[in-house]
């Protein structure tokens, strides 16, 4: 997977959300996407291929998008036994999920 960025806010706003991503090969052709801040206060967008994801002011919604699409695409046909390196958490009606590098904190 790639992520393409128009600017340095759309370029920051990746590395918040998949800095720490390493993908082989195979993963990181599966599929592309574009950030695209535009304007003073920006709007952003968000592209795979030619399909707009998403639009609007939230940087948050964006990025919450995005990492939904990552994580998809780590599990989408993946036949092997690890599919993403998380901690989860489950109270018996949802879940959260902490993404992380090994030594992040997430099982504390």
């Amino acid at each position: 997977m790639t992520v393409g960025c128009n600017n340095r806010a759309a370029a920051e706003l990746a590395q918040v959300v998949c800095g720490d991503l390493i993908l082989s090969d195979a993963e990181s052709t599966r599929a592309h996407y574009d950030i695209v801040a535009a304007g003073p206060m920006p709007m952003w967008s968000l592209w795979n291929d030619d399909r707009r994801l998403y639009f609007g002011a939230s940087a948050y919604q964006l990025a919450y998008m995005l990492l939904n699409e990552i994580i998809y695409q780590c599990v989408a046909g993946n036949d092997t036994l690890y599919a993403i390196h998380a901690g989860a958490v489950h109270n018996g009606t949802k879940t959260i999920m902490l993404p992380g590098t090994s030594g992040s904190g997430r099982a504390r």
